[in-house]
C-alpha cells in the first residue's frame, strides 16, 4: 500500500489523518497531566513529544478551546 493510500484508508476508517490522530492522543495525555500533576507546561510538552510549546498550545486550543493554563485552572476549581 502506498503512503497516500494508507492516509486515505486511515482517514476513511477513523475520520482523522494519522497526524490528527497522533495529536488527539497526545492532547488526551496532556490533559490528564495538566489536571493531575504540577508538571510545568514545558515538561508536559517534552514528556508527550511536542518540540514546541507554541505548537502544543495550538493543538490544545484546537481540541479543547482552552490553553494548557486554562485547562489546569479549570481542574483546580472543581
Amino acid at each position: 500500500m502506498s503512503e497516500s493510500g494508507f492516509y486515505a484508508a486511515f482517514k476513511k476508517i477513523t475520520g482523522l489523518t494519522p497526524i490528527e490522530k497522533k495529536h488527539a492522543i497526545q492532547a488526551q495525555k496532556a490533559e490528564i497531566l495538566l489536571k493531575t500533576t504540577n508538571l510545568s507546561v514545558e515538561d508536559i510538552c517534552d514528556k508527550i513529544g511536542f518540540n514546541s510549546v507554541k505548537h502544543f498550545r495550538n493543538i490544545m486550543l484546537k481540541r479543547y478551546n482552552q490553553t494548557p493554563f486554562q485547562i489546569r485552572k479549570s481542574a483546580k476549581l472543581k
